[in-house]
């Protein structure tokens, strides 16, 4: 049998453990990946559930759906409750946008989950109440939120 010195030991031991260290890394590296892609798609079926929350609200009140409408189309034909009924919504969806911004940007939320959002806010964004409610709002958010919408959003609502 073949007998190791003590200094041959120790260098065996430095290389299982090493061989044991990487594969205790690549094995937090998959698992950091598994929550990354676990917290991305909660945060697109929160900001998912949010807005379905909002078009619930607006499609089971029909004063509530009128109001949205005239002032989506025609905000200066609003009176002063209708216009704050619907910034209350406006707010609500404009932050919503604003969250999956900066959570994209944050990489909380994947570009492919994004890509989903996107269209269906700069079409609305462009719709004259929401053009106007930015414009009195702006401050409100938050600065490259601000930059995003003057320089994505306005010049393609014409």
């Amino acid at each position: 049998m073949l007998k190791l010195k003590l200094s041959e030991w120790a260098s065996l031991a430095e290389i299982v453990t090493s061989v044991v260290v990487i594969m205790s890394l690549v094995y937090v590296g998959m698992e950091v990946s598994q929550n990354t892609k676990a917290l991305h798609q909660a945060s697109y079926q929160a900001g998912n559930d949010y807005l379905l929350q909002l078009d619930i609200a607006q499609a089971s009140n029909e004063d509530l759906n009128r109001v949205m409408m005239l002032a989506e189309a025609s905000p200066a034909d609003t009176t002063r409750e209708e216009w704050e009924r619907f910034s209350k919504m406006a707010y609500s969806r404009y932050g919503l946008w604003e969250f999956m911004y900066l959570a994209v940007q944050d990489d909380a939320i994947a570009q492919t989950q994004w890509v989903v959002f996107e269209p269906f806010f700069l079409e609305t964004a462009c719709e004259p109440g929401y053009l106007r409610f930015f414009q009195e709002n702006i401050g409100g958010f938050s600065p490259s939120f601000q930059e995003y919408i003057r320089s994505r959003v306005v010049p393609n609502c014409s």
